[in-house]
């Protein structure tokens, strides 16, 4: 199911970039980022959202909000929030 969201969310990127061109860089941006920042908790957890076994290293704990000036205008991340961990996405 994963991949089916990841490559809806690619798809998106793309049409954006298509459909708009240099108006929806970042929009596309957006969408990326956000994208490839739900991957790395479950790296860092190891383990999948939901997924309880062994080797789990702690908890997520939701997103938090981040605003960060581009060239292309401010954009809006979700930050992944890992507990008791000094984690913050690469």
């Amino acid at each position: 199911m994963t991949c089916q969201t990841q490559d809806t969310q690619f798809e998106l990127a793309r049409e954006l970039l298509i459909e708009h061109g240099f108006d929806g860089v970042a929009s596309a941006m957006t969408i990326l980022f956000n994208a490839a920042m739900r991957l790395e908790p479950s790296r860092c957890l190891k383990a999948e959202p939901y997924e309880r076994n062994e080797h789990r290293r702690s908890n997520a704990n939701g997103y938090k909000p981040k605003t960060v000036k581009t060239k292309a205008r401010e954009i809006q991340l979700a930050i992944p929030q890992i507990r008791d961990s000094g984690f913050y996405p690469q």
